[in-house]
């Protein structure tokens, strides 16, 4: 590879001379996960040379980085942290990055530690921050406190996250940038759409409703499933689809498998690598995270016309405004749940209007937005 790689912009013609290591603590492919892909794809477009690191061993995302045909590097070992640590140290001297841009907050203190190691190879860091409960870290938050200075800059996805990291890290407000997610939106009819619509109802059926999640505790699947047994007690029309796949995921299949009410109306459908054809074909998306960030899952649906009702998540305000393009849950409560969706379902113009509200506050999540943000950070971090 040559030092310089061109890249064209409008009429200007950039030349960039950097190279970037992306790293992530886990190896599974979930959002945070598929957001460093989908920016490293980005960055490698516009001419940056990319690698990834992932400290978390063999997973899924792989042949995902494989498929973007970029250089991986990753840790086998066991969970010993000063193990990984030393790993780490000897990829950056290896690879030798510019910029080091990481994702979570094992992967940012990682970093940030090796930074200050004496011989250490000399790199930009930019540490993004995603979704977590701040409010209940304080261990984790004291951390952050002694060593985001060691960042060059702090990304947050959402203003909320930027709130939290503020009051509860004392994170000066000028190292943090909102940096919105990127994602691939449904754009255009997808065919074929009805007829899975169809084959999911059946005879037996009117009324699809759907979720997305990686199972883990803050997805809080337990007061999803509460509700949905309180749900199909009181209406037998409903068809519920679970899309996504973790280690957690077990637990809850065996749940619904002996629980004859649920498993007669749930169906686990597993990972979809595109997952926007079941968003279509379906009429309500729930969600009921304790916390989240920016969760992607919910920008695609909407992008899909999909309403969405979802729990009172900090920052759930900031992309869904109540009853206009979505349904924000007062409380965690089933009972509440049930009773929302039993008075949205049938109503066929509201929901309507409700799914073209969410599609129009979809679009500002667009790939090419979320990459040319990273790459003002970056080339103002060169300066």
């Amino acid at each position: 590879m040559s030092k310089f790689a061109f890249v064209e912009f409008g009429s200007n013609r950039i030349a960039f001379d950097s190279k970037i290591l992306l790293t992530i603590p886990n190896a599974s492919l979930s959002g945070s996960e598929r957001q460093l892909l989908i920016l490293g794809n980005g960055l490698k477009k516009r001419g940056y040379e990319v690698a990834f690191c992932l400290l978390g061993g063999k997973g899924s995302i792989e042949n995902e980085i494989i498929k973007i045909n970029c250089k991986f590097y990753k840790f086998d070992g066991n969970k010993l942290y000063f193990k990984k640590l030393f790993f780490y140290y000897k990829i950056i001297n290896l690879f030798k990055p510019d910029i080091i841009i990481s994702f979570n907050w094992a992967a940012n203190n990682y970093t940030r530690i090796i930074k200050i190691l004496p011989a250490s190879n000399k790199f930009i860091h930019i540490a993004g921050e995603r979704g977590r409960g701040l409010k209940d870290e304080k261990i984790k938050n004291f951390i952050d406190q002694l060593l985001h200075n060691f960042s060059n800059r702090i990304i947050s996805n959402s203003l909320h996250q930027k709130e939290e990291l503020i009051k509860y890290e004392k994170i000066k407000p000028s190292k943090i940038d909102v940096i919105l997610n990127g994602l691939k939106l449904n754009e255009e009819p997808l065919s074929g759409v009805q007829e899975l619509r169809s084959d999911f109802l059946g005879n037996q059926f009117q009324t699809i409703i759907c979720t997305a999640v990686n199972f883990s505790e803050h997805k809080n699947i337990p007061l999803m499933l509460e509700s949905l047994e309180l749900l199909f007690n009181k209406t037998d029309k409903i068809l519920f689809l679970f899309l996504g796949d973790s280690r957690d995921k077990q637990q809850y299949v065996d749940y619904v498998n002996d629980n004859a009410i649920l498993n007669k109306h749930i169906k686990f459908l597993g990972y979809l690598d595109n997952p926007l054809p079941i968003f279509l074909a379906s009429d309500l998306f729930l969600f009921t995270s304790i916390w989240e960030g920016m969760p992607n899952v919910l920008i695609e649906a909407m992008s899909c016309g999909l309403p969405i009702i979802t729990t009172p998540f900090g920052g759930s305000s900031e992309l869904i405004k109540n009853n206009k393009n979505g349904f924000i849950l007062n409380e965690f409560d089933k009972k509440e749940i049930v009773d929302l969706i039993l008075k949205v379902i049938d109503k066929n113009k509201t929901l309507k209007i409700i799914g073209r509200n969410a599609l129009k506050v979809s679009q500002k999540f667009k790939i090419d937005n979320m990459v040319q943000s990273y790459i003002n950070v970056i080339e103002e971090e060169k300066k």
